[in-house]
């Protein structure tokens, strides 16, 4: 297994191009359900990078971004504390996703998420229906 100081010297000498790519493969690859061993802290150091910093990196999206899309002209980040009145705070969209998913409708959001990794990991923007 690689030492963590190993690994954070391995990603310096990559190019922020490099890192972005290998980001969105982690990314695309925890969309799918795989699960890469060591994945978890690497992803944080690489979106800490990403959102620190001006450089930006194209997202990959998991299955409930997509489920929310319908609503993003509702959606605000500005925190609670603050009147939104018809406005959703994209804070709550993590708690109102496991609340469908656990609560709710879990067979079906589980079909959703089924179909949506797959096409989601190709990229199939088209098909998701998403920017």
């Amino acid at each position: 297994m690689i030492q963590a100081d190993g690994m954070d010297d391995y990603l310096r000498q990559l190019t922020p191009q490099a890192r972005s790519c290998l980001l969105i493969e982690l990314e695309r690859l925890e969309a799918c359900g795989n699960e890469v061993p060591g994945a978890a802290s690497l992803l944080e150091n690489l979106r800490a990078e990403f959102r620190n910093s001006e450089k930006t990196h194209r997202r990959v999206a998991n299955p409930s971004r997509h489920f929310f899309n319908p609503v993003e002209a509702l959606l605000v980040d500005l925190g609670p504390e603050h009147e939104n009145s018809g406005r959703i705070y994209r804070g709550s969209l993590a708690a109102i996703w496991e609340w469908i998913s656990l609560d709710l409708l879990p067979t079906m959001t589980g079909e959703y998420v089924a179909q949506m990794r797959p096409l989601i990991a190709a990229d199939k923007r088209l098909e998701i229906g998403g920017p």
